[in-house]
């Protein structure tokens, strides 16, 4: 397939695009295209560039992006994985809630399987079983409380156990 060569304007219109509309910073379009960074602000600013560098930029615009080329890599510093990490611990800490009221569970294997959408939709899905289930066995704290559904089950569960005790309070009070 032969594509028209994009011209000066089209390919700052682009370059424009990626910095404005997608969030991105201009050394990090640098480092996707392998086009200076002072070079970029020049484009981005309108100013001529050479041809050399449309080529470059053009073969940059091109290049079909994938699903990682929208993810903001704003903070170059921190751990691509911290956040995969931080929802894995978190779902261990639920999963050992399930294990001690008898819930089933996935195995190790597959959740290391699934992606990070797939991760999230297990955590709560697995949240909500524990926190159903600590309900079922206290149906007069269910019947006349409502809790909200973002708290953790471990949040929820001491909740649970708070009421229960004022509740305890309260009924050794009444004559």
């Amino acid at each position: 397939m032969k594509f028209k060569p994009l011209t000066p304007e089209h390919v700052t219109r682009g370059i424009c695009m990626r910095r404005y509309a997608w969030g991105k910073w201009v050394q990090q379009i640098a480092d996707e295209s392998g086009v200076p960074a002072r070079v970029l602000h020049d484009v981005i600013m309108g100013k001529p560039f050479s041809e050399a560098v449309r080529c470059r930029l053009e073969g940059y615009l091109r290049t079909p992006a994938g699903p990682a080329a929208l993810r903001q890599d704003n903070d170059r510093g921190r751990d691509p994985d911290a956040q995969r990490f931080r929802l894995l611990r978190r779902i261990m800490r639920a999963r050992r809630l399930a294990q001690d009221y008898g819930l089933p569970l996935c195995d190790r294997d597959r959740l290391k399987a699934m992606t990070d959408g797939q991760l999230r939709a297990y955590f709560y899905n697995l949240g909500d079983r524990v926190k159903r289930h600590v309900m079922s066995l206290d149906l007069a704290t269910a019947r006349q409380w409502k809790l909200p559904d973002d708290m953790e089950a471990w949040e929820f569960i001491e909740r649970i156990d708070q009421l229960r005790a004022h509740r305890q309070q309260r009924d050794s009070i009444r004559p």
